[in-house]
């Protein structure tokens, strides 16, 4: 067998790995395709998951409502003081990240975050700058 056959027998290895990987991702998003945005009633928790869901704009604006409205003067004021450090010193904030971190874990639980993962960081980051945008309307 030449060199394009022992490639193209790799190749075709590793689609059927990636194939097999993307199975239960495939599945989660079919259920949501088929469940579509679940209304939760005002007053309900609600988690992230509901949140990311693609079709649920109305869902991230009540999840975002409902955070601002818990969220105590204090709170708001030292998640502000923490974005605007992490927007000015990205490299060297690792105390403001780790407080922010600290309110996602008391005000969302799901999923998980990790301060080691680097796309967990933009997103946590990310989401508290939309929290405190959401604070600075009222």
């Amino acid at each position: 067998m030449g060199k394009s056959g022992i490639m193209k027998e790799n190749i075709e290895e590793t689609r059927e790995k990636l194939l097999e990987a993307q199975r239960p991702i495939n599945e989660q998003l079919k259920k949501i395709k088929e469940e579509g945005c679940k209304r939760v009633p005002e007053g309900e928790e609600l988690n992230l998951i509901e949140f990311m869901n693609p079709k649920s704009k109305e869902t991230m604006t009540r999840l975002v409502t409902q955070i601002v409205r818990k969220l105590t003067e204090e709170e708001k004021k030292e998640i502000k003081d923490c974005v605007e450090d992490i927007n000015k010193n990205p490299t060297s904030a690792k105390q403001s990240m780790i407080r922010i971190f600290e309110y996602w874990n008391k005000y969302i639980k799901t999923p998980k975050q990790s301060l080691s993962c680097n796309g967990c960081r933009k997103a946590v980051h990310k989401f508290w700058g939309q929290i405190i945008e959401e604070c600075s309307k009222e």
